[in-house]
């Protein structure tokens, strides 16, 4: 049993009529670390940027123009539909059954994404169940474990001001604009507020994190 047909049992067992996969992170990044690479899990496509939509029966890989012949290499299409990215949501939507029930790891999308999903199931007098846990990383047996990099700073003749001074500034914007806390999910924007790097993302020195700054 291939891991397709793995997720598709796990469809068939849960009452999910359709999973929708997203090859990013929590992060919402283009460039990932191994634990969050599920889209190539599922299909073999290694590319950075691609989507799936995973039902019962059936499958579809959407890509862009600079992966068409690496997909059509990688993926086994046998299984999948090999389709362009920019038809995505039209596939989505056409997929959709009535009264049926549609997966999403939230964490994998932004708030706009999820209101669009939403519609399109709304409109097909469909639910969308939202998954405590990717139930590939269920399935995943020898995922990669969740890099634990050690962060570093990077010095402020590189940076160009110290990261107190950074912090000030924004903290003067929050108190203008009367703003309790600011929260940052945007790895780069942490990594230059607060002068630090790290080697979470392979040849991005990045540190998975989150940041709440108050006023």
């Amino acid at each position: 049993m291939n891991n397709l047909q793995k997720i598709q049992n796990y469809l068939i067992e849960n009452n999910i009529s359709l999973l929708i996969v997203n090859r990013t992170d929590e992060f919402l990044n283009e460039y990932i670390a191994p634990y969050a690479e599920r889209l190539e899990w599922i299909s073999n496509f290694s590319g950075s940027a691609g989507r799936a939509i995973i039902q019962q029966n059936k499958a579809f890989i959407f890509i862009d123009g600079r992966y068409t012949f690496q997909a059509h290499k990688q993926v086994d299409a046998q299984y999948f539909d090999i389709e362009h990215l920019k038809d995505y949501w039209k596939y989505l939507e056409n997929n959709i059954e009535i009264n049926s029930r549609i997966g999403i790891d939230p964490t994998l999308h932004s708030i706009s994404e999820i209101k669009k999903i939403e519609e399109l199931v709304k409109k097909k007098k469909s639910f969308v169940k939202y998954l405590e846990k990717n139930p590939i990383d269920n399935l995943w047996n020898d995922q990669p474990s969740y890099p634990q990099s050690q962060a570093f700073i990077h010095k402020e003749k590189y940076a160009g001001k110290f990261s107190i001074d950074k912090l000030g500034n924004l903290q003067s914007i929050l108190k203008s604009s009367s703003i309790d806390h600011y929260i940052l999910t945007s790895l780069d924007s942490i990594a230059w507020l607060l002068n630090i790097r790290g080697n979470d993302i392979l040849h991005i020195p990045l540190i998975l994190s989150f940041a709440i700054v108050p006023r």
